[in-house]
């Protein structure tokens, strides 16, 4: 559970370097949650 988000972050970081993952990032990060408020 400790690891989980620095986890989370390196892989968002990984996804958001390839242009086909940007996708995958975009669910990852919390801009998704402040685009629909």
């Amino acid at each position: 559970m400790l690891l989980s988000v620095p986890l989370t972050i390196i892989v968002k970081v990984a996804l958001e370097q390839t242009t086909d993952r940007q996708s995958i990032a975009i669910l990852l990060s919390d801009l998704n949650k402040r685009q629909n408020n």
